[in-house]
């Protein structure tokens, strides 16, 4: 699967600009949900210390609050920014390609750096996220870096699956013999949604050893609110990293049979 992602990479971005570019963006999207984590954990303390605060030092909890929104401002927009500037950077790249293609291959082309970003990017935001995790507990962090391994593990091998099908219904095309689109549609989705059941399955694991250390103290209130919202996040894109990963399969057989 990483060998595909590469080739997929230096194909549609060889000039080291627009591949620059893109690893760029592809950086910044990765860090913005861990960077909402820490706004969702300054959000949790004003919660909790609000009302203490509020009694000794007002001052001190407005400018809080005041911190507070302005990073919320500051996540956000750069979250819309990146993906205005990713569409920007693919067009310019394909105009600016030397490679030159059909209608129809460019549309599945557009397709594949759609979904190749997809996937590395939810695998760059799993990878900073494992590392704040690992930061506000060792335990925690430690068992959720070998539960998403297991996951992108066995989403790996349903992608393998998925790519081999991909690339026999191009083969077959349109004999009479060959699936139905129906059956073709159903597989790809099937597999996509497995995946997504896997996640969900670690994210399960996770949220009762996240309870558990809690309970026994080992994690803080504050920070067990954050872990419980960024492993909710964290989860549900490895969940979506599946879809990714099936229409990517689907794209790259296409582009690079």
């Amino acid at each position: 699967m990483i060998k595909q992602l590469f080739q997929a990479f230096r194909l549609l971005f060889p000039a080291k600009r627009y591949g620059g570019l893109i690893i760029a963006l592809i950086l910044l999207s990765a860090i913005v949900p861990v960077s909402e984590m820490l706004v969702a954990r300054m959000f949790s303390r004003i919660i909790i210390d609000g009302s203490a605060t509020f009694q000794s030092d007002p001052g001190t909890l407005y400018v809080q609050v005041a911190v507070f929104f302005g990073a919320f401002a500051v996540t956000r927009t750069i979250h819309h920014l990146v993906r205005w500037f990713r569409v920007k950077a693919f067009a310019r790249a394909f105009k600016n390609s030397p490679r030159k293609t059909g209608a129809n291959q460019e549309s599945w082309e557009w397709a594949l750096a759609f979904e190749l970003t997809g996937v590395v990017t939810v695998m760059v935001q799993a990878s900073v996220f494992a590392a704040f995790f690992l930061y506000l507990s060792l335990v925690v962090g430690a068992m959720n870096v070998a539960i998403a391994l297991i996951v992108i593990a066995i989403v790996s091998i349903l992608y393998r699956r998925q790519l081999v099908r991909q690339r026999e219904y191009i083969a077959t095309g349109k004999n009479p013999d060959s699936d139905a689109i129906a059956s073709r549609v159903t597989s790809r989705i099937v597999d996509a949604e497995y995946g997504s059941v896997i996640a969900s399955f670690g994210l399960v694991i996770m949220f009762g050893l996240l309870l558990f250390e809690t309970v026994k103290g080992s994690v803080s209130n504050a920070d067990a609110i954050v872990m419980f919202l960024g492993l909710r996040l964290m989860y549900g894109q490895l969940g979506n990293m599946s879809a990714h990963l099936m229409r990517f399969a689907r794209a790259f057989a296409r582009v690079m049979p």
